[in-house]
């Protein structure tokens, strides 16, 4: 009997722990510094703005400079780098920027900027709006308001 309500009172006390212990998130789940991690609480010092200064209050000047300030560079989680080296599963942001040159069955062809994928406005990284196409090919996407936030909110 006695080793009976031992076993409860550990039981209880195991599944108060566990009740009481929540759920981690990653950092984009909601997890650490989830608000403070885009956005600058008035320009605090200790978390200031990087970009132009914004009524959003983000860190950046706009949706796609401020996930930059993060994931640019090269490594797992970066997708801007300065070279064209990052090999992640979301590719690499250097060659829609940065004109390159290839040579196709004899034939010299210029890539980049306008013509190799979709160009998110990160104003802080000097990305600008697509102006050849104007809008998402077979939709009606405006190329004017593509961010990063377009598909990843």
């Amino acid at each position: 009997m006695k080793s009976l309500k031992v076993s409860l009172i550990i039981i209880a006390a195991m599944a108060l722990v566990l009740g009481l212990s929540g759920m981690s998130f990653a950092f984009h789940g909601g997890g650490v510094a989830h608000c403070d991690g885009c956005h600058s609480m008035h320009n605090s010092a200790d978390n200031p703005i990087s970009g132009i200064a914004n009524t959003t209050l983000l860190k950046g000047s706009d949706n796609s400079s401020t996930c930059l300030n993060c994931h640019d560079g090269a490594g797992r989680y970066h997708i801007n780098s300065a070279e064209g080296t990052n090999t992640n599963e979301g590719g690499d942001f250097y060659w829609v920027s940065n004109p390159y040159t290839v040579v196709v069955r004899g034939n010299t062809v210029t890539f980049g900027g306008e013509n190799a994928g979709h160009s998110v406005i990160a104003f802080d990284y000097g990305m600008t709006a697509d102006t050849t196409n104007t809008q998402a090919p077979g939709g009606s996407y405006p190329a004017g308001i593509m961010a990063c936030t377009s598909c990843h909110d």
